[in-house]
């Protein structure tokens, strides 16, 4: 009996160590970390992760030429590409998917090349999502996003989700709270001074109504939202529509249709429940 327990006591005692010994492991790792990040002084797991996340920026920057369309044939281009000919060789071939989906048109969401742009922008927001230090996000979000203010660059919490990346331009002093998705198959388009409470949610992409054609089909049409804009946590806005300048979406809200300037909308769908202000609305949302 005294040896069985002798026996349990090594045991525990053992196991007790390995438990520690892990501990210790993951809390060094993550100071290690920690250090990099705030001090400049380097560990060799933190110059791998970092020496993978600059890999990933600079394929996607050596990339840009194939991930972006000529100035005359982005968003809002009105080329017949099915009768002229010579729009595909402007375009290329490679591309003609990526034009048909930013100007409005039915695509192939299985595309080859957009299949390769969705991976791209979705493993730098997981690089993203996993960081906390600023600066680095910040170098993140350069590659990530199409355009914002160098100046006055976004403050963007992070989970954060996005398609492509590259179709989302937002203004100065641009703020989006905790698990924010914006997917730009078309272009979102952000002005300045805007913010995004948590969870809001901006989806330009859109399927067809026939069950058929939505096995191989999708479409998308822009989201535009003025100056100075705020919606509201857990609010969605859908395909298509504009938001405009100093607005407020209540919480919860799914906006389906433009809105003017200086309202306060709520409800599903969204409706005017107040004017900012004496301005009047001619045509207010129904």
């Amino acid at each position: 009996m005294g040896d069985s327990k002798i026996q349990i006591s090594a045991t525990t005692f053992g196991v007790g160590l390995g438990f520690v010994a892990a501990i210790s492991i993951t809390l060094g790792g993550a100071v290690a970390y920690a250090v990099t990040h705030y001090t400049g002084t380097r560990t060799c797991a933190c110059d791998d992760y970092e020496s993978s996340v600059r890999a990933k920026l600079q394929k996607r920057k050596k990339n840009m030429s194939r991930y972006t369309l000529p100035a005359e044939y982005s968003s809002g281009s009105v080329h017949d590409y099915k009768t002229d000919c010579r729009h595909i060789e402007a375009i290329g071939k490679e591309k003609l998917e990526l034009y048909k989906m930013i100007n409005g048109k039915p695509y192939n969401a299985d595309d080859p090349l957009l299949q390769e742009m969705l991976t791209d922008a979705h493993e730098l927001c997981y690089e993203y999502n996993r960081l906390w230090n600023r600066n680095s996000r910040k170098v993140i979000l350069e590659g990530l996003l199409g355009k914002f203010s160098q100046s006055n660059p976004p403050y963007v919490e992070a989970p954060v989700y996005v398609d492509y990346g590259l179709n989302i331009e937002v203004g100065k002093n641009f703020y989006a709270n905790f698990g924010c998705v914006l997917l730009d198959c078309a272009k979102i388009h952000i002005g300045d001074n805007v913010m995004l409470a948590p969870n809001v949610q901006l989806y330009t992409a859109g399927h067809p109504t026939d069950y058929v054609e939505r096995r191989s089909v999708e479409f998308a049409q822009p989201i535009t939202i003025g100056n100075d804009v705020w919606i509201g946590g857990g609010s969605i806005v859908l395909p298509g529509v504009s938001i405009g300048d100093r607005t407020i979406v209540a919480a919860g809200s799914v906006v389906t249709k433009n809105i003017p300037s200086d309202v306060i909308i709520a409800g599903i769908p969204a409706k005017i429940v107040r004017f900012i202000g004496e301005r009047q609305i001619d045509n207010p949302v129904e």
